[in-house]
């Protein structure tokens, strides 16, 4: 009971969602569709863990809540993007931005189209992002379900992978015709390691003004290495925390237009 209360006088949550989650999501073990708050219009949660984890990071305890003084903002890459809910709340709270949404997993795909199909300035892409184009595999880790999906270099023989498109940020913010990025959002289960490892990084960085990232050093060690050393080739940044997640503000990087 003491759970329900906490719940329901969430804001983000209510009554109507407290005992749609607590009766049917977490004691049934059904799919439930979450009612309209002021931080998203619709949402569909699937009964497998994931989906609950992820929304009680997002919209419960606000990992992203940091980035809403920057409001209005107004291009996002949300890469990692799993079930979509990510790129809801940064559509409902930094002031409607465009956004271009990647997750390479089939079903967590579906679910985020499902998760904002009504959101028009969401495209979703089925895709992995990586540093340069290259035979990239999908793999699941078996502990970890709908929140354990990683990708990585093509190994032939490999069993219970499969290849995956990916989408490299240059690529991006080309197709897009965007000089410069506001927020990149970063939660790729430890490919960021390759990512910001790549030399040809300084391509696309100082044209970043805000990146948001959880780093996964525990699945591949060496992310954070790679991360911070990246970043010591901007000269003027700030540094922050937001549960899990690093915030770096590049002073230098111009908003977009």
């Amino acid at each position: 009971m003491l759970e329900f209360l906490k719940l329901a006088k969430n804001p983000r949550i209510g009554p109507r969602n407290a005992w749609k989650i607590k009766r049917d999501l977490l004691a049934k073990g059904n799919s439930v569709e979450l009612s309209p708050t002021a931080y998203y219009d619709c949402l569909s949660l699937r009964p497998n863990g994931g989906d609950w984890i992820v929304f009680e990071q997002i919209f419960r305890y606000l990992c992203y809540g940091a980035l809403e003084p920057l409001a209005p903002i107004r291009t996002v890459i949300d890469a990692g993007a799993n079930i979509g809910l990510a790129s809801v709340f940064f559509s409902k709270r930094l002031g409607t931005p465009t956004i271009v949404a990647l997750e390479p997993e089939d079903n967590n795909f579906n679910q985020a189209v499902r998760n904002t199909r009504h959101l028009p300035n969401v495209e979703m892409v089925k895709a992995a992002l990586w540093p340069q184009h290259e035979a990239v595999n999908i793999r699941n880790l078996e502990t970890s379900g709908s929140l354990g999906f990683q990708v990585g270099p093509s190994t032939e023989g490999v069993v219970g992978t499969r290849t995956v498109k990916v989408l490299t940020i240059p690529e991006i913010l080309e197709r897009r015709g965007w000089d410069s990025l506001d927020v990149l959002k970063i939660d790729i289960e430890g490919a960021e390691k390759e990512l910001f490892g790549d030399p040809l990084h300084g391509r696309w960085i100082n044209r970043v003004r805000v990146i948001v990232i959880e780093l996964h050093d525990w699945l591949r060690p060496g992310c954070s290495s790679a991360f911070f050393r990246a970043m010591a080739d901007l000269d003027n940044i700030a540094f922050s925390l937001s549960g899990e997640n690093i915030i770096i503000l590049n002073k230098d990087a111009p908003p977009s237009q």
